[in-house]
């Protein structure tokens, strides 16, 4: 289950607006819409984000205590 959450988050609350906030606050005259790497570095960020919050929760170990069959 906590793979599951983590994905949500990081695709959802995480790397959706963070691609919107970035791509906003890029705008220029050049870009109106704002610049097109925005995205690809939205993806970068909540890959890594993810990442660390995967490597935190597999360090506490708490999944070490859950049997597969009792």
């Amino acid at each position: 289950m906590t793979p599951m959450w983590i994905s949500i988050f990081q695709t959802v609350i995480l790397r959706v607006p963070l691609a919107y906030a970035m791509c906003y606050f890029t705008r220029s005259a050049e870009y109106p819409i704002g610049r097109s790497e925005c995205i690809f570095i939205s993806l970068l960020v909540s890959w890594l984000i993810g990442c660390a919050v995967s490597v935190i929760f597999y360090a506490r170990g708490k999944w070490r205590d859950k049997a597969i069959v009792q």
